[in-house]
């Protein structure tokens, strides 16, 4: 085996390049990932670049540091050889199941940077965090605590940024930041109930009671436009609260912001 000093260094493919080549290795053609691990089980190491669940017991593997995500000889800052189309944030639409399951489905565009790699790092709000990647179905999981604290809904757009390739780092971004004017610009004549999500619809329902309701009342000024059931409803208060909606007491909802609540994520 190949004796090698622990490195941080090898994120930049022409090093990569070079170091399989003394090893006798072809990399015309192999992606950064497939050409590490072929690195790997060259120099006696398992092939297993990229699939860490945060521990490693290869010490003397020259990747171990960014495959692991902690380079002591690096600021973490964002890979020197992303592409400028790599570092454009990428629109997803959620998707119902997409809440219910915690998944979010990576962008087409970046399909090829995530290549089939078991985790990767999500960061928003601060967090850091690693989570489970699912190369066939092209999912990252584990994102409830995205969801809730963003109050997302399904419809709103979700921003996808590549961060860095070694290790794979996603940031979201989500597009519902807009204070409750914005939400209401559109005349209620025109209000397309059907289109919106189920948040908005009971931001707007509540607007044109201008006070609390409850949750029948809310549901029947929905439902007189679009086909939703009396538990959606209810479902969707609690999920949104205290965010966008608070319990006045008495079984009646209000808006966060009559409650003095900021109502912009």
């Amino acid at each position: 085996m190949v004796e090698t000093a622990v490195s941080g260094e090898w994120t930049l493919m022409p090093e990569i390049r070079m170091k399989a080549a003394a090893l006798g290795i072809e990399s015309s053609g192999m992606e950064k990932a497939d050409l590490i691990r072929a690195i790997q089980e060259a120099e006696g190491y398992t092939g297993c670049f990229g699939r860490s669940t945060g521990e490693c017991q290869h010490d003397n593997c020259c990747f171990r540091q960014d495959c692991l995500g902690r380079s002591q000889t690096d600021d973490d800052g964002p890979d020197e050889e992303l592409e400028l189309s790599a570092k454009v944030p990428w629109p997803v639409t959620v998707q119902p199941d997409w809440l219910a399951e915690g998944i979010l489905e990576a962008p087409r565009g970046l399909l090829g940077h995530l290549g089939d790699v078991a985790n990767v790092r999500v960061l928003y709000d601060g967090s850091d965090d690693l989570h489970v990647y699912d190369p066939n179905e092209h999912v990252i999981r584990g994102l409830e605590d995205f969801y809730l604290s963003k109050v997302i809904a399904e419809g709103d757009k979700v921003y996808v940024q590549l961060q860095s390739v070694v290790p794979v780092r996603l940031s979201l971004h989500s597009s519902w930041k807009r204070p409750l004017d914005q939400t209401l610009q559109t005349p209620a004549e025109d209000w397309d109930w059907n289109r919106n999500s189920l948040r908005d619809c009971i931001v707007v329902a509540l607007s044109e009671f201008d006070r609390p309701a409850d949750c029948r009342e809310i549901h029947s000024r929905i439902s007189a436009h679009r086909e939703i059931s009396l538990e959606s409803v209810v479902a969707a208060l609690s999920r949104y609260s205290p965010a966008v909606f608070v319990d006045s007491g008495s079984g009646k909802w209000q808006l966060a912001e009559w409650a003095g609540g900021q109502f912009e994520i």
